[in-house]
C-alpha cells in the first residue's frame, strides 16, 4: 500500500492545527475579556481547536451524556463544537423562555453541509433558514394538506392501510397456529411509509418503475435521518472542510442524489398523467400548482424544485416519527404487560369484537391516548394518569415532543391521528406476546429521530372473529 498520500495528510493536519491553536487561543482570550459575565457555565473537558466533540462522540448517546452535564452545571449551560458555541438547556422553565418571550431568536437552524446536500440547497423548508421563503411553504403546506378540514379528507387513506395491514397481519398468522413471528418496526415503517406515499404522490407511484418502490424509499429515509444526526469535519472546523476524513459529506451528497431521483420520477409521472393526478388530491399535484407563483416570488429555486423539496418534508416528517412512536408504545406496553391488558380491556368494553376500530371511536379510548402521551415523554414506563392535563401539542413546556414556537410541528393532529388509530387496531385485533420471559432491549441509536437501535420480534395470534380482517 502506498502510504505517502496518508503521511501528506497527517502532516497537512498537524501543520493547520500548530498555525491554527496560536490564532484560537489569541481569540478566545480577547472574547474572554469583553464577553458578559453572566453567560451560561462553560461544561469542562473541550479541548482546543474540537472544543467538547470528543465527549460526543463515545459509546454514550448524546443526549445522555447532555443530561449527565445538566446535572452537574445546572438547567443551562454552553459546549463547543468545533469553532461554534451550543446552548444547552435541560429545564422546562427555560425551554419556555426559549419558545415564547425569546422565540425569534431560537427559529432558526444551522446551516450545516450535510443538509444543503440533502434538502435542495435549504429548499426544504423545515430544514431551511427563518424567513419569508419559510412562511410561504408553511402556510401553503398547511391549507393543503395539515389542516383538519384536509386530515379529515384524507381519513380514507389512513383507514384504508390500517385495514391492509390488519389482514395482511392476520394472513400470516393463519398457517402458524403458535403465532407469526414478526418484526414490528419493519411493521410499522411500512405502514406509516405506505400512507404518506398515497398521501404525497397519489396513486401514480405504483405506475413508476424508475422510483424502485417503497422499499427503496425506506431504505433511503432511513439513511436520511441517520445522516441527520451527524456532525461532519466541515460543519464543526470549515477551516478543514478539506479532511472530510470519515466522508460524511459525500454520504449525504449520494443520500440526496438518491433521495432526488425517487422524486423526479413522482414528478415526472405527475406531470404526464396531470389530469388524473388533478382528480386524485395528492399533495405533489397541489404543489405544482402553486409551485410557479413561489418561484416567481423566491427565485432562488425553480418551480421543480420547491415541489420536490416540500414533498420531501413532508414524507419524512410524516414517515419516520409515526413508525418510531409506535415501535417504543409497544416495547413499553411489552414490558409492562397490565397495562397492555388494560388497553385491550378497554377496547373490547368500547367497541366489542363485532367490529374493528373507527375514527370515531379513539375519543373515548382514554387509557391509549395516556399511553401514547406517556410514551412521547420518553419517561420510565408507567402508564398513570397523573400528567392527564398535559397536553403534548406545544403549549405545555414540560413535555414537548413535537416542539413549540414558530418552529412546533405542522403535522401533530395528522401523526396523532394515524397512531392513535393504528395503536388501538393493532391492539384490538391481535394478543401481541415477547419471544422470551426477558425484558425488552430499550437500546436506542442516535440521528433526526431516536429510534430503536435492536429489532422488535414479536408473535401475534388473531383475537378477533375472522370475517373482520377480510
Amino acid at each position: 500500500m502506498d502510504l505517502l498520500p496518508w503521511v501528506l495528510t497527517a502532516l497537512l493536519t498537524l501543520l493547520a492545527i500548530l498555525l491554527i491553536t496560536p490564532f484560537y487561543s489569541l481569540v478566545s482570550t480577547g472574547n474572554k475579556r469583553i464577553l458578559n459575565k453572566k453567560l451560561p457555565p462553560l461544561a469542562a473537558g473541550g479541548w482546543p481547536i474540537m472544543g467538547h466533540l470528543r465527549l460526543l462522540s463515545g459509546p454514550e448517546l448524546p443526549h445522555i451524556i447532555l443530561s449527565n452535564m445538566a446535572d452537574e452545571y445546572g438547567p443551562i449551560l454552553s459546549i463547543r463544537l468545533g469553532v461554534h458555541n451550543a446552548l444547552i438547556v435541560s429545564s422546562w422553565e427555560i425551554a419556555k423562555e426559549c419558545f415564547t418571550t425569546n422565540d425569534l431568536i431560537f427559529c432558526d437552524r444551522p446551516r450545516t453541509a450535510v443538509i444543503q446536500h440533502m434538502s435542495y440547497n435549504f429548499a426544504m423548508f423545515g430544514l431551511g433558514k427563518y424567513g419569508p421563503y419559510w412562511r410561504e411553504l408553511r402556510k401553503i403546506s398547511t391549507q393543503k394538506l395539515l389542516s383538519n378540514r384536509k386530515i379529515e379528507m384524507l381519513e380514507h387513506l389512513y383507514v384504508t392501510e390500517i385495514r391492509a395491514l390488519m389482514r395482511s397481519l392476520y394472513n400470516s398468522c393463519v398457517d402458524n397456529s403458535d403465532g407469526k413471528v414478526l418484526e414490528m418496526r419493519k411493521v410499522f415503517g411500512e405502514l406509516s411509509l405506505n400512507v404518506m406515499v398515497r398521501v404525497v404522490a397519489g396513486d401514480v407511484e405504483s405506475e413508476n418503475e424508475e422510483v424502485g418502490g417503497n422499499e427503496k424509499w425506506h431504505e433511503v429515509m432511513t439513511e436520511f435521518l441517520r445522516a441527520m444526526g451527524v456532525l461532519t469535519v466541515p460543519d464543526v472546523l470549515p477551516y478543514l472542510k478539506w479532511l472530510d476524513c470519515f466522508g460524511g459529506t459525500n454520504r449525504a451528497k449520494k443520500t440526496g442524489k438518491e433521495m432526488d431521483r425517487l422524486l423526479q420520477g413522482w414528478l415526472k409521472e405527475h406531470k404526464k398523467h396531470s389530469r388524473t393526478c388533478e382528480r386524485d388530491g395528492s399533495f405533489m399535484a397541489e404543489m405544482m400548482r402553486v409551485a410557479d407563483g413561489v418561484a416567481r416570488e423566491f427565485p432562488d429555486y425553480d418551480a421543480d424544485t420547491i415541489t420536490k423539496a416540500t414533498c420531501q418534508t413532508m414524507m419524512l416528517g410524516g414517515s419516520g416519527t409515526v413508525a418510531v412512536t409506535l415501535t417504543w408504545i409497544l416495547c413499553f406496553l411489552l414490558n409492562n404487560q397490565h397495562s397492555l391488558q388494560r388497553a385491550q380491556e378497554e377496547l373490547d368494553k368500547h367497541i366489542g369484537k363485532e367490529r374493528l376500530v373507527k375514527e370515531s371511536d379513539i375519543e373515548k379510548l382514554v387509557y391509549i391516548k395516556a399511553i401514547i402521551k406517556e410514551t412521547l415523554r420518553l419517561q420510565p414506563p408507567g402508564f398513570l394518569a397523573e400528567h392527564k392535563e398535559v397536553n403534548v401539542r406545544g403549549k405545555h413546556f414540560e413535555l414537548l415532543p413535537f416542539g413549540a414556537g414558530r418552529r412546533i410541528c405542522l403535522g401533530i393532529s395528522f401523526s396523532l391521528r394515524l397512531t392513535e388509530l393504528a395503536l388501538a387496531n393493532l391492539l384490538h385485533g391481535f394478543d401481541i406476546e415477547k419471544l422470551s420471559d426477558e425484558i425488552v432491549d430499550m437500546t436506542s441509536s442516535f440521528g433526526a429521530t431516536t429510534m430503536k437501535a435492536t429489532p422488535l420480534e414479536v408473535r401475534l395470534k388473531p383475537r378477533l372473529p375472522p370475517n373482520l380482517y377480510a
